[in-house]
Parts: C-alpha cells; sequence; structure tokens
C-alpha cells in the first residue's frame, strides 16, 4: 500500500512519475520551474504551476489502516532580476494533499490551501521535511537551510482522516498575483507506509 519515490534530478525520463500542471515544467538545469518567466528571464504575475506525484497515496481505510508519510523537497525561491518586478514576494510554494483526481481550479492564481507554505525570495536553497505520525495523528513540519545551525520546526494534531479521502494525490505548488517570484525544486522525496 506504501508508495515511495526519490527524484533527485529531474529529466524528461521523469514525466511518467510526474504530472505537470499549469505553467509547471522541467528546466535545462534539471530543475522543476513552477511558474513561467518572461522572455528577460523575470516571473511572470498572474501564473500558477504544480506538480504531483502520478500515482495516488492511499492514506487510510476502514478497516482501520492509517498510513504515515515523509516527504523532503528541496527549493529555491527567487525574486526577478529587474527590481520593477520585485516591490514584494510572490504568493509562495506549498505541499499538498488533495482529491486523487485534482486539477488546478479555474482562477486560482494568487490563493492556497496547503500542508506548508513558504514565500521566501532571497534565492537561499531551502529543505522541508514534512512527517504525518499517523498513530501520533500529528503532521510535523521542519525547515532548514544552508545558514541554518537548526531547522524551525513546527508540529499540528490533525486526523487527515477526517479531512481527506481515502486515496490523495501529493504535490508542489506555486503562484503569483500581483507580485511575482521564481520557484524551483531541486529534488522531492516521499515514503508512506
Amino acid at each position: 500500500m506504501g508508495v515511495s519515490f526519490n527524484l533527485h534530478k529531474f529529466a524528461p525520463t521523469n514525466s511518467k512519475e510526474i504530472k505537470f500542471q499549469g505553467d509547471a515544467t522541467i528546466t535545462d538545469h534539471n530543475v522543476i520551474r513552477l511558474t513561467n518567466l518572461d522572455s528577460d528571464g523575470n516571473p511572470l504575475g498572474n501564473r500558477v504551476g504544480r506538480v504531483l506525484f502520478s500515482d495516488p497515496v492511499h492514506l487510510y481505510d476502514h478497516s482501520g489502516f492509517r498510513a504515515g508519510f515523509e516527504t523532503t523537497f528541496v527549493f529555491r525561491i527567487s525574486k526577478p532580476y529587474s527590481s520593477e518586478f520585485a516591490p514584494g514576494p510572490g504568493d509562495g510554494l506549498a505541499f499538498f494533499l488533495a482529491n486523487a483526481d485534482t486539477e488546478i481550479p479555474p482562477e486560482s492564481s494568487g490563493k492556497s490551501s496547503a500542508v506548508g507554505y513558504w514565500n521566501w525570495h532571497d534565492g537561499v536553497v531551502t529543505t522541508a521535511k514534512i512527517t504525518y505520525n499517523s498513530a501520533l495523528k500529528r503532521i510535523t513540519v521542519s525547515v532548514s537551510t544552508y545558514l541554518d545551525n537548526q531547522p524551525n520546526t513546527l508540529s499540528y494534531d490533525v486526523d487527515l482522516s477526517t479531512k481527506l479521502p481515502q486515496k490523495v494525490a501529493v504535490g508542489l505548488s506555486a503562484s503569483t498575483g500581483q507580485y511575482s517570484q521564481n520557484t524551483e525544486i531541486l529534488s522531492w522525496t516521499f515514503k508512506s507506509n
């Protein structure tokens, strides 16, 4: 029942493992860019892109089974090269769980529902680790950069079986509204039991 993947270098061969929606694409540098850039390399406003693992994750069933999971992803959020595009950060990055057949909702740029949400825009490579302990019904988010001595950690008690369907899609999403940012995923791992 468990799902596991380990994506450290994105290439067109990953396209069977990952679903791309909206602006999301693999760059020439083997990273995933979630929102588009203009011809000068500046992020565009009012855009949305996301990637989802191609197989649904089984979170629970009526027999009492409850899955836990752990996901780690490395990302970089940077502001546009031109300061006229960067009066503030864009709308950030989120790890999400949703209905297995999820599509990007219409008019969704600038709106989000997520497990974790980041809107730094300094270009620092950041690692996020999200763990769901199904026995404790606790989700823990840890975020760190190479500049941090210790990760910043937050925990929240929640029974995902009361919030989500039995099978869910897992993904990463970014959007821009009035302000823009470049959001890149450098690697992504996931494991459920």
